[in-house]
């Protein structure tokens, strides 16, 4: 222990203070030698604390804790997708993918903004294929209605026939489906003659989505008069699936329950035909 050498001098003085009382007891009363001792005690005690506190004033550096991060694992976010708003001003866009081409529309009608997504093959001229899907009409238990039409001037006749009981087959590298259905016929207000061939979204929600998902998967689409198998009128599918993926970006729907149906290799590649 550190002192200064003023303290060790009081203090070596002070013990042989204590020898000398000691040596001398026998000269002193008891009472008398009991109170110079505990008074050298004192002052030793006295001098020990002074030492103390007369101690080296060094301070070490502080020395400042390094705080340790630990990056912790992102939370999962609880909030899901925003939904995009429905557009309100007119707007018409179109683009192709191969054999089939996606079309949006937003216009008024009665006093109320209305959306919709097209996806045809053919529709430049008078006959093809034709879906139409109103911004947030897709649901689990809705699919759109998928449409064969065909429009003729007054003179001339129509290739399919009124209430004709007509086979829809599409083709595909695998498998071949095929759906059943009727043509109607009518005349617009122009005097045109037109018919079409339905497959309703109201009463054939599901057989409207598997015909979307063979759509997706096949190659042809053959539609013939289901007596005789006379194909009336061919399609190619090349390109629907891309075209319905532009379809859902559009207007905000969901592809998966149409195009999710097959492994992700395989879905790529539908995507992509």
């Amino acid at each position: 222990m550190y002192r200064s050498n003023s303290t060790s001098g009081t203090i070596l003085s002070t013990v042989f203070m204590l020898m000398a009382l000691s040596y001398s007891s026998i000269v002193f009363s008891a009472g008398l030698f009991d109170d110079l001792l505990e008074t050298a005690i004192d002052n030793i005690s006295k001098e020990v604390i002074n030492s103390i506190d007369k101690k080296s004033t060094y301070t070490p550096k502080e020395v400042k804790a390094t705080k340790t991060t630990v990056n912790k694992a992102p939370a999962k976010s609880n909030v899901s997708q925003a939904k995009r708003k429905r557009p309100n001003e007119e707007h018409h866009d179109w683009v192709s993918y191969k054999d089939w081409s996606t079309s949006i529309a937003t216009f008024k009608m009665q006093g109320k903004w209305t959306t919709i997504c097209s996806l045809s093959t053919g529709a430049l001229g008078n006959k093809g294929i034709n879906i139409e899907i109103p911004w947030g009409s897709i649901a689990p238990t809705t699919m759109p209605e998928v449409v064969y039409f065909e429009t003729v001037q007054a003179n001339q006749s129509t290739i399919f026939k009124h209430k004709q009981e007509v086979e829809w087959r599409i083709y595909s590298k695998r498998d071949d489906y095929s759906f059943q259905t009727h043509a109607f016929a009518g005349i617009d207000s122009s005097g045109n003659h037109y018919v079409d061939s339905k497959i309703l979204n109201n009463l054939d929600a599901k057989k409207s989505l598997q015909l979307l998902r063979a759509f997706a998967k096949g190659n042809t689409l053959a539609l013939s008069d289901r007596y005789s198998g006379v194909e009336l009128h061919t399609a190619s599918l090349s390109g629907f699936s891309a075209a319905y993926l532009k379809a859902a970006d559009w207007c905000d729907f969901s592809a998966d329950s149409v195009l999710k149906v097959a492994p992700s290799s395989t879905y790529v590649q539908m995507v992509e035909q």
